[in-house]
C-alpha cells in the first residue's frame, strides 16, 4: 500500500471547501493541537496525536472513557452564565 501525507489547513487559511469528515474518511492518523477538528478526528476513530497539553485530546489513554467524559463537557455560554450547567452537574452528584 502506498503511503501519503495529507495536510488539511483550517478553512480560514485556504480556499478548499472540502468538508472535514471527507478529509477524515481518507486518513488513518490525525495530528493537531487545540482544535475542534482533532476532537472530531478522535470521535471518528482516527489514531490521533495531540501536540498541545492544554487540549482535551492530549494523551488519551482510553478512547471509550474519553468519549463518555467529553459528552459531559459540552455546555453553551448561556448555560454556563445562567448556572444551568453547574446546577445540572451538582444534581448528578446526589
Amino acid at each position: 500500500r502506498e503511503s501519503s501525507i495529507l495536510v488539511r489547513l483550517h478553512p480560514a487559511d485556504t480556499n478548499t471547501k472540502e468538508p472535514l469528515d471527507a478529509a477524515l474518511d481518507r486518513n488513518d492518523i490525525a495530528i493537531g493541537g487545540m482544535s475542534s477538528a482533532l476532537v472530531t478526528a478522535v470521535i471518528f476513530g482516527l489514531n490521533s496525536i495531540c501536540i498541545d497539553p492544554r487540549s482535551v485530546c492530549f494523551e488519551i489513554e482510553d478512547r471509550e472513557q474519553w468519549l463518555n467524559d467529553i459528552s459531559w463537557m459540552n455546555w453553551s455560554g448561556s448555560e454556563i452564565k445562567t448556572g444551568e450547567a453547574l446546577e445540572y452537574l451538582l444534581c448528578q452528584q446526589s
